[in-house]
């Protein structure tokens, strides 16, 4: 788009000739002799106050998508234990959000205590280093991913169910919210880097990311997140505009010195701001709304993306996290085998034990010879119960094989008889 604000693209109409002359254009607002519209004049006085602090239903919102998502996926258990982990992984991950903001003087920074969910944190940020803001979004997964790691390691080692459990949460919420798609925490990053550097990338980028993830949550059956995809479609075109009007006043009014975001926006470039705002949204008449509307514009005029070594960083760690995340949980899974010996009636009795993820997966006795044989025992690898139980000879299974439901009743048996050479199938 021109930079020459005379050129015209639809809904972005000069203003109105009876509130400024067109010196406003020029670099320098000047306001006209003539009193202001009444509107105008009050979404002035509205921007004269101190912004509105962001309700906790905003950050609320966000923190219950993990929730909705894993709950219809059927992830969890709903049992009172995986519901108390669950509360204290989100309120870890936005515990790293709230340091963020407070390590980098965001103003309004306050944490809710949501029963049942866990918490909400909002706050809203007063620098337009762009790079600040990358790494608010990042302190909330990255440390619960961190943690995850850290105690899937220890679960390889020793069987301790809810430090499983505990490690598994962290891994797949943290490593959802990396997704690059808004309003998630990966999305947030990518669009804040990437996208908001040209309004047609990014209202092409929202459209993507909407799409996705009304497909993704009408997959799940997830019908809040279908809604919260329908707004965010709906969204995409006043957020274009935003940026659009932002592109505009920011060649018409350049930045200059670093700025304070929580400042009071100065009267000359508030004014005419105030008309364009009018002019695009000619629909909207509410004071309060166009005021923030304003302060969209205004912000994003100074807001300021990373820089390119920077972007590469931020990038680099938000895709290392993300695709290492499912590379962790996977490793923790691969079997672990070992030899142990106990006492027995007839002398020391050996069996090899394989182990996945601290649980025992599998035991089956020893010969002398090294090869299976004796009892072999499986269990189900959540609650611990057998699954199969039967005999080896010389490495061969023998006798009679019994399967277990994972409510601990016979499934079937099955007796093994030579069936010439190649491997045998057990009975299912």
């Amino acid at each position: 788009m021109s930079a020459d604000p005379s050129s015209h693209e639809p809904g972005f109409d000069p203003p109105a000739a009876h509130s400024f002359s067109h010196d406003v254009f020029s670099g320098a607002a000047v306001p006209s002799a003539v009193p202001l519209d009444p509107l105008t004049a009050e979404v002035a006085r509205v921007l004269e106050q101190p912004p509105p602090e962001r309700t906790w239903l905003q950050s609320a919102l966000l923190l219950g998508i993990s929730l909705v998502v894993f709950a219809m996926a059927g992830v969890f258990q709903s049992t009172p234990v995986d519901l108390a982990l669950l509360v204290a992984v989100l309120l870890f991950h936005e515990s790293g959000h709230y340091l963020g903001m407070r390590l980098f003087n965001y103003q309004d920074v306050r944490m809710f205590f949501i029963p049942f969910f866990g918490a909400a944190v909002s706050g809203r940020t007063t620098s337009v280093e762009g790079y600040k803001e990358a790494i608010v979004l990042l302190l909330g997964p990255l440390p619960g991913i961190v943690l995850g790691v850290g105690l899937g390691i220890v679960c390889m080692f020793h069987d301790i169910p809810i430090l499983r459990s505990a490690s598994l949460m962290l891994l797949a919420i943290n490593g959802f919210n990396l997704l690059p798609l808004l309003p998630l925490d990966g999305g947030r990053l990518v669009h804040l880097i990437l996208f908001s550097r040209q309004r047609h990338l990014e209202a092409a980028f929202r459209l993507v990311a909407a799409l996705l993830l009304g497909l993704g949550a009408w997959a799940l059956g997830a019908w809040l997140l279908v809604l919260l995809a329908v707004f965010m479609l709906f969204g995409t075109r006043m957020n274009y505009v935003i940026a659009s009007l932002a592109f505009q006043f920011r060649q018409l009014f350049p930045p200059g010195q670093p700025m304070d975001l929580s400042r009071q926006i100065p009267r000359e470039r508030a004014l005419p701001l105030i008309e364009r705002v009018r002019a695009a949204f000619p629909q909207i008449q509410q004071p309060a709304t166009l005021a923030n509307l304003v302060r969209q514009v205004w912000e994003r005029m100074h807001v300021q993306p990373p820089g390119v070594l920077a972007s590469l960083f931020l990038l680099a760690i938000h895709a290392g996290a993300f695709l290492g995340t499912p590379i962790a949980a996977n490793l923790f899974q691969i079997e672990q085998r070992s030899v142990v010996s106990a006492p027995g009636p007839q002398g020391e009795v050996r069996r090899e034990e394989v182990h996945s993820w601290g649980r025992l997966k599998q035991t089956t006795e020893l010969g002398a010879d090294h090869r299976y044989h004796g009892r072999h025992v499986e269990y189900y690898p959540n609650s611990g119960r057998v699954k199969v139980e039967g005999t080896y000879s010389d490495g061969v299974p023998s006798g009679e094989w019994t399967y277990y439901r994972e409510d601990g009743q016979v499934d079937s048996r099955g007796d093994f008889l030579p069936s010439g050479p190649g491997p045998m199938k057990l009975p299912r």
